[in-house]
């Protein structure tokens, strides 16, 4: 990875549909990293409360900061709003955040980009991701199709799944409130299903992912509340 190019190394997107209520928090969590070479990508999905206008007093004030926002006129859905994003961002690390999540680690970008430059193999990173009311459960941590086709959720206490999974180099399907792809992975497998809407995106695309070889690398230290 080329830390002296001009383009960000890491890429933050993000998509907001009536998010007041969250937005500012994550972006002062990400602010607040020690890590410096990111971006935050914005894709508004048409909210229609005051969103948007929060997000502009933050690039007001951060100027010296690469914040993007990309006004939709109406909600195309959670996938095409990725698939924005990811168009108009320019890191080589692209990590996806909902926008009621929040980051309480200030080193968390860093030891993203460290887990990606030591093994330079890895095409994607699944956080621990926590519930913000009660951090010692997890969220899912993945969803998996059964034979029958049902989807399985697996969640629990965190230390326990952190066991769990310890020894697994890599898992196939994860959680869309935080994940992270390297832009290879993007270019081998192509972007989100955009007809999807807001069901199961993360996991359709984990699946033709797994297609081509390409599996999530789980890191329990990287924690993102949700």
């Amino acid at each position: 990875m080329n830390t002296n190019s001009k383009d960000p190394v890491i890429s933050v997107i993000i998509v907001t549909y009536n998010s007041e209520k969250y937005i500012a928090s994550l972006l002062r969590d990400l602010l607040n990293q020690d890590f410096s070479n990111f971006e935050i990508v914005i894709v508004d999905n048409g909210s229609k409360d005051s969103t948007v206008d929060i997000v502009r007093k933050f690039m007001l004030e951060t100027r010296d900061k690469a914040i993007k926002l990309i006004k939709l006129k109406k909600n195309l859905g959670l996938p095409a709003a990725w698939n924005i994003g990811v168009l108009f961002s320019r890191g080589e690390i692209l990590l996806f955040l909902n926008a009621d999540t929040r980051i309480p680690d200030k080193d968390f970008l860093q030891k993203l980009y460290y887990r990606y430059r030591a093994q330079p193999n890895i095409l994607a990173v699944q956080p621990l991701v926590l519930l913000a009311s009660n951090p010692s459960i997890t969220d899912t941590v993945m969803h998996a199709p059964t034979r029958y086709g049902f989807l399985i959720e697996l969640r629990g206490r965190a230390e326990e799944l952190v066991n769990l999974l310890k020894g697994k180099k890599k898992i196939m399907f994860g959680n869309g409130a935080a994940f992270s792809l390297h832009r290879e992975a993007i270019k081998r497998v192509g972007l989100f299903d955009a007809k999807l809407f807001l069901l199961c995106e993360e996991t359709e695309y984990f699946w033709r992912a797994s297609m081509k070889g390409i599996f999530l690398v789980f890191d329990p230290t990287l924690k993102v509340l949700h």
